[in-house]
């Protein structure tokens, strides 16, 4: 009597295929959860950096300095109207119980050309901003202008 011995895996006929799902299963658990892994870290960290850049942007001391560009007409000769904040601004702005200072680096472009807008002031409570340093360099001239009301 010659009794078949069970197949212990599945059916001898699929082992191909069934061979390939289990590989394209492995791929796309193994490496699949590694890279939706990295891809949420990517998104996390592009949210925080879009957040403080936002936020930088849309404080007092840039709006002022920007501002400060469009009333100057040395500014709208040199880049031209309208001008607009660039996303890099380098720097800070710190706001401690009602005082605020800030140092920033603001880059400003028009439709003739952008400059980069060196900014350093304080605010006391309740007070205005007081600005030691406005001073914008337009690219590729390399001129200066104070933009502080005088």
């Amino acid at each position: 009597m010659n009794t078949p011995t069970p197949v212990p895996f599945g059916d001898p006929t699929k082992v191909q295929s069934e061979n390939n799902a289990a590989v394209r299963k492995g791929i796309f658990f193994g490496c699949g959860g590694c890279l939706l892994v990295i891809i949420a870290f990517v998104l996390f960290f592009s949210a925080i950096v879009g957040v403080v850049l936002y936020s930088m942007r849309s404080s007092e001391p840039v709006e002022l300095t920007l501002g400060a560009a469009q009333a100057s007409t040395e500014m709208q000769a040199a880049i031209g109207e309208p001008m607009t904040v660039g996303w890099f601004i380098t720097g800070s702005v710190n706001y401690r119980g009602g005082n605020g200072e800030a140092s920033l680096q603001v880059p400003i472009s028009g439709p003739m050309g952008s400059a980069s807008v060196r900014t350093l002031g304080s605010k006391k409570v309740g007070g205005t901003w007081d600005f030691s340093e406005m001073t914008a360099t337009i690219e590729g001239t390399g001129q200066t202008l104070d933009l502080r009301r005088k």
